[in-house]
């Protein structure tokens, strides 16, 4: 006679076994890399940042490395920000609060960030590189 805690162990295996294999929930994504340069070097670091134009689709966003990213986006055009912050040391700000803080700098220009017109079309028959010349 099998114990009744082997018993439960057992059922409780095949039970995470038969969840676990249910395959990949949610919208099909694709893989969307590139290179992005800022006046023709490599950015060092920073984020990109996708977002759907129209109605479906959903946002998604990567860490840049090296002038580098590779993430993964559903399918849809795109809208396409890219950021990247420099710690400017030893300045600080005042707040409201009376509390000083560190300094950062904005690397790249609003017209790729807040105030971007890039875009990029993430499509199931498209090998979904994107390259990102960045200009001051």
């Amino acid at each position: 006679m099998i114990p009744k805690m082997a018993l439960m162990v057992g059922v409780l295996g095949c039970s995470l076994l038969i969840v676990g294999c249910g395959g990949e929930t949610g919208p099909k994504t694709y893989v969307l890399s590139g290179k992005v340069t800022l006046d023709g070097k490599p950015l060092e670091t920073g984020d990109i940042t996708l977002r759907p134009v129209g109605p479906t689709g959903q946002g998604a966003g990567g860490k840049i490395v090296n002038g580098s990213y590779s993430l993964r986006a559903t399918p849809g055009e795109m809208k396409v920000e890219v950021s990247s912050m420099k710690y400017l040391s030893g300045q600080t700000s005042d707040n409201p609060a009376g509390v000083g803080g560190p300094l950062f700098e904005e690397l790249v220009p609003p017209k790729y960030n807040s105030d971007t017109k890039l875009s990029f079309n993430v499509a199931p028959k498209n090998d979904n590189k994107f390259d990102i010349d960045i200009k001051h």
